[in-house]
């Protein structure tokens, strides 16, 4: 027979899927469980994803996409496979294939769901906007260091008042951080206002800052959905050298949170006393599942009801700060009891895992700050129950027993002794200090506490990126016509040397030099003739004696300075006061 007669089959002309056959075809009795092995990697790596409803992510990095291969190319093997056996007459075995290979999957589908999925929390993001809300129309009374302080929130709970949307006064937007709304008698917006308003100029100065908040996403978030319903001439924006800059920041432009119309949404809004037509429509929002992208189109749902500022946007921030998009699992709507008994096991299991780590973690380097979890923060501030002669020893046996494990709480004793009668008074009367005051102990007991370095090319890396940031905000802001002008707040131990005096004893808080944290003064030549700034840290001589020597926040004294440093800077500013520039 001739090589004509009897051609073989040339490897073109086999197509992939054939082969694909016959490979499976050799292997039939394996590769049912090479499936299995793929589900399960796809399982565990995509469990999450889908859990938290984010479906766009599938394909947003190289680890998401190698899991739907994964999946796919499972989901090609067990199909092949049951068709083989089907054409071979083993009906047994595809059967066998098909109910292991679902139910292993099943299986770990529901393990990797309630035990690995991550658990629902709301956001640090969500938790402010919860916290700012539930402050509405309170006011807030306090004494510190013997300053009688109070803090009023509108409706929506700004430390501000409730304004006109529309208004023909000159109008300022300040978004900042806790430097705006705590611990004085009179914020500095409010500060401002009044100067201007007593050099008869018709301005308003709006609050839009809020504790505990960062440059991103809160910054962004304000700016972008409230600061331009009142139309301002000028937006402030402050920036805390101490903790707002970060060497890892890595920008990314503002994109509104998905969100959805949950039912502690409409709870909390019903206890708010909203009218009963919004109420009715935010109920029918719910019902429908609607996912937002946007505070507009949420706005646009509501279409028809209360058209009055406060009610609307106090509803779209219940329903941003309560959304739980992804936050119920499948197994838990099958199976809610079961699954409520798993998670309760997996909370067990974290909490002791918790405490040998920072136990471990403790053990291996005595002098380095534990984990400040809840339970450690309940013990100090148990210490405050007792009378105040006990409390400096309790303060020293917590440092030594449950922040650094080691037992010898007398040299801790000795050093909190030997400090400032008035050190030792405020350290005494001030639960807040887990923060500050022990680690600083812990450093002057170890002898090891240093100014931080920072390496020169993560500072112009994060100045970079956060010169995008600060661009973005500039250009929307000139889009609107409105002027901005960025703050950098310096750190306590840059500018009052009253502050770097009182803390010397400990350490904790090194002398500066009179330049700004490298951050700020990476960041200042690239603004320069591009984004207007001011660096409180040029008024350095005027802020001494400014800070409250415990806290580092601006006293009475540091408002005051504040208020006077931007109400001149605005005064110089044609731009803003110019009385014949038309409001847009």
């Amino acid at each position: 027979m001739t090589r004509s007669e009897n051609p073989l089959p040339s490897h073109s002309s086999v197509s992939f899927f054939e082969r694909a056959l016959n490979v499976i075809e050799k292997n039939l009795s394996w590769l049912p469980y090479l499936s299995i092995i793929l589900l399960i990697i796809a399982d565990i790596n995509l469990s999450p994803i889908l859990f938290q409803g984010n479906w766009a992510s599938l394909f947003e990095n190289e680890k998401s996409i190698g899991c739907v291969i994964a999946l796919v190319l499972s989901v090609f093997i067990i199909s092949s496979h049951l068709i083989l056996c089907i054409k071979r007459n083993t009906r047994v075995k595809a059967m066998l294939a098909f109910g292991s290979s679902t139910i292993v999957s099943l299986i770990f589908f529901i393990i990797v769901e309630n035990f690995f999925s991550p658990v629902f929390h709301y956001s640090e993001f969500q938790q402010s906007i919860q916290a700012q809300i539930d402050r509405r129309s309170k006011t807030v009374q306090e004494t510190f260091c013997g300053v009688e302080t109070q803090v009023t929130a509108n409706s929506l709970g700004w430390i501000d008042k409730d304004r006109n949307i529309t208004s023909s006064d000159k109008r300022i937007v300040f978004i900042g951080d806790s430097f705006l709304e705590i611990r004085s008698k009179k914020n500095v917006a409010l500060r401002v206002e009044e100067n201007l308003q007593s050099r008869n100029h018709p301005v308003e100065v709006i609050n839009l800052s809020k504790t505990d908040t960062r440059p991103q996403p809160d910054y962004q978030h304000k700016f972008n959905e409230f600061a331009f319903d009142y139309n301002p001439d000028h937006i402030f924006i402050f920036i805390y050298s101490g903790n707002d800059l970060s060497t890892h920041y890595i920008h990314s432009p503002y994109k509104h949170f998905r969100y959805k119309v949950s039912q502690e949404a409409v709870n909390y809004l019903a206890n708010a006393a909203i009218n009963s037509d919004l109420l009715g429509k935010l109920h029918d929002v719910h019902n429908r599942g609607e996912i937002f992208k946007s505070k507009h189109d949420f706005l646009s749902q509501l279409h028809g009801t209360s058209q009055e500022y406060y009610p609307l946007n106090l509803s779209y921030l219940a329903c941003l700060g309560y959304s739980t998009i992804g936050g119920i699992s499948v197994s838990e709507k099958l199976f809610p009891n079961a699954v409520i008994r798993l998670k309760a096991t997996r909370q067990e299991i974290s909490n002791r895992l918790k405490r040998i780590r920072r136990s471990l973690k403790n053990k291996k380097k005595l002098d380095c700050a534990c984990i400040l979890d809840d339970e450690i923060r309940a013990s100090y501030q148990s210490i405050f129950e007792q009378p105040e002669e006990m409390r400096l020893e309790l303060i020293a046996r917590f440092i030594a027993d449950d922040y650094c494990q080691n037992s010898d709480y007398m040299q801790y004793h000795q050093i909190l002794k030997g400090l400032d009668p008035l050190f030792i008074k405020l350290i005494i009367n001030e639960p807040d200090g887990l923060g500050a005051i022990v680690p600083s102990v812990v450093g002057a007991a170890s002898g090891e506490i240093k100014l931080k370095s920072v390496r020169p090319d993560r500072v112009e890396r994060a100045s970079t990126e956060y010169m995008k940031l600060f661009n973005e905000f500039y250009q929307i802001a000139i889009n609107r016509g409105v002027v901005l002008t960025i703050v950098f707040i310096p750190v306590a131990t840059n500018v009052d040397e009253q502050f770097i005096q009182f803390w010397q004893p400990l350490r904790g808080k090194g002398k500066g030099d009179g330049r700004g944290p490298p951050m700020v003064e990476a960041i200042k030549p690239k603004m320069d003739g591009k984004i207007p700034f001011i660096d409180l840290t040029d008024f350095s001589e005027q802020f001494q004696g400014c800070h409250w020597i415990f806290d580092g926040h601006w006293n009475e004294k540091g408002n005051e300075t504040a208020a006077k440093i931007l109400s001149n800077y605005i005064l110089s500013d044609c731009r803003t006061l110019n009385e014949s520039t038309p409001k847009m």
